[in-house]
């Protein structure tokens, strides 16, 4: 009879575990298999000790596998260069702890079953997604293979089902379960040393190179290839460039992390929303790819000892918010869509969805930054040249979407195809659940006003009275102008099909009407002329 995977590794609860079908350890394994997905990175990587663990109690080498597809939705070339970063740098640190991470280029199930149905991979070890095509991944691995798959979570704090046993309403209900159980998974974890090492010279390694005894060939060599050469050979969409603002990998992303505790932190809880500051730390992008683990990060933000506030602020960031989004994904199988939203808030909307709205926008004008608000399109801009956008922004950039489209669904597509398209930390939980938030998810009903009904309601002059947000405008006009607009910097990067980015968008304008005294518009956000256009045309 196959023995049965082991249920712990040191500094690995077993709450984290999770074993996906009813198959044993395969006798004939001669390797242990880390099917790498969620969790790029070698540092506070639940999943990869556990994989050692298990290697190293049944006295066999481990090999990493990724596999790496030209076909992931909404993907592109800003997405898959910050990817391949991590991924390089992911294989070196790997490489230094004794395991080989062989790239395909396949799919994420292809790369994984080309290697585990080998009789030669004793068991499967994988890490854990929370969207719902990484939750059909791993579901369709573990029906495929006889052997033993185990999925390990690693890129929350606490694991989700653990965290609350239902889809919660908000983060109260949230934080007080989690904060019950915190310490149990707040520990440091010291890497497990693996024994069978194929570069170690210390005494007493049985290091093998089982990837080369036994023929398996990689299509990336991750080691010794530049991002840009392993660019050239995708098949991807090539309409948005990759950005010189942020580098994938754990490295990066420490050196990033020091830098906020070192400048930033001490006073993130007073001036974290003021987009002008810069205190935000940059981890959601790290966050996404799983280039970094919010454990480490939230233990190293406790050694950084700033101010309790601060502390506090940002642990609630990285916790609370971040796994009720973790919470949103796993319960909720519509979050892309805009039927995740609660009953009050699409009833609400239904109720004001013929209200006249001030302006209307293509999707195109949008993308663009071509509208009347100066600070909206400000935000806009940051997204496309930067990856990120300010997290404040971000409130107020889903909220005008909602203005300013002619339906709420409509909206939710909108902010979902822009999100998606140019934010690094895209297609993500916390960016589906930020998205739904601007209309309603995880709120609360407010004063009751056109086209937002009972929906939380932003508006310019909110910004001009938190910070100035003037000065954040005249920014990024000036970085739209010193790349020629946005309309040329994206039409300038060719397409895998040849045509170009956003290619052939005009600005051609909203439709407008009177602003009333309730809109509260900022009398420097007035439209410029526009061509009038019907309602809802394009």
């Amino acid at each position: 009879m196959a023995a049965s995977p082991l249920r712990d590794a040191p500094g690995v609860v077993s709450s984290r575990l999770h074993v996906l079908n009813s198959a044993g350890i395969r006798p004939s394994g001669r390797c242990v298999l880390y099917w790498m997905q969620a969790s790029v990175r070698a540092c506070y990587n639940y999943a990869l000790e556990y994989a050692i663990h298990q290697a190293n109690a049944l006295d066999l080498p481990l090999v990493a596998v990724f596999g790496i597809t030209d076909k992931y939705p909404s993907a592109n070339e800003r997405m898959y260069a910050f990817l391949l970063e991590g991924l390089m740098d992911a294989a070196q640190a790997l490489h230094r702890r004794g395991v080989r991470l062989c790239c395909q280029y396949s799919s994420p199930v292809e790369a994984c079953l080309q290697y585990g149905s080998s009789p030669q991979v004793a068991m499967v070890v994988t890490d854990m997604g929370y969207m719902p095509i990484q939750r059909r991944w791993r579901e369709e691995v573990a029906r495929s293979l006889d052997c033993a798959v185990v999925e390990v979570e690693g890129n929350v704090v606490v694991p989700v089902q653990v965290a609350y046993p239902k889809e919660a309403f908000g983060a109260r209900p949230l934080r007080l379960s989690i904060n019950k159980v915190l310490h149990e998974y707040l520990k440091p974890m010291p890497p497990e040393c693996v024994l069978h090492n194929p570069s170690a010279v210390e005494e007493g390694s049985r290091g093998v190179d089982i990837v080369e005894e036994l023929g398996w060939k990689e299509d990336f060599d991750l080691l010794h290839t530049s991002v840009n050469r392993l660019l050239k050979r995708l098949d991807i969409d090539r309409s948005v460039p990759r950005v010189s603002t942020f580098k994938g990998g754990f490295s990066e992303a420490q050196t990033q992390l020091q830098k906020f505790f070192q400048k930033k932190m001490k006073t993130y809880d007073s001036e974290r929303n003021d987009v002008n500051k810069g205190v935000q730390s940059n981890m959601s992008p790290y966050l996404h790819f799983g280039h970094v683990s919010p454990v480490w990060i939230a233990l190293e933000a406790i050694k950084a000892s700033p101010r309790r506030e601060a502390k506090d602020s940002f642990l609630e960031e990285l916790i609370i918010r971040r796994e009720l989004s973790m919470n949103f994904a796993w319960y909720n199988p519509k979050l892309e869509s805009y039927e995740c939203l609660p009953d009050w808030a699409t009833t609400t909307l239904d109720l004001h969805r013929h209200d006249k709205r001030p302006f209307l926008y293509t999707e195109q004008e949008l993308e663009l930054a071509q509208t009347h608000d100066k600070y909206w399109n400000a935000a806009q801009i940051e997204m496309v040249l930067t990856g990120k956008m300010h997290n404040y922004m971000r409130m107020y950039w889903g909220k005008k979407v909602l203005e300013w489209t002619s339906s709420p669904e409509d909206a939710f597509r909108v902010l979902v195809y822009l999100n998606d398209k140019y934010e690094l930390d895209g297609r993500d939980p916390n960016s589906y659940a930020g998205v739904a938030w601007c209309l309603g998810k995880h709120d609360q009903g407010w004063k009751e006003r056109e086209v937002f009904g009972k929906i939380r309601y932003m508006n310019a002059a909110g910004l001009e009275r938190k910070m100035d947000i003037r000065k954040y405008a005249r920014k990024w006009e000036e970085k739209a102008r010193s790349v020629g607009g946005l309309h040329s910097y994206l039409s300038q990067v060719q397409q895998s099909d040849g045509t170009v980015g956003v290619g052939g968008a005009s600005a051609s304008g909203g439709v407008k009407r009177e602003p009333t005294e309730e809109d509260e518009v900022a009398e420097d956000s007035k439209p410029p002329p526009h061509k009038r256009q019907k309602p809802g045309s394009e």
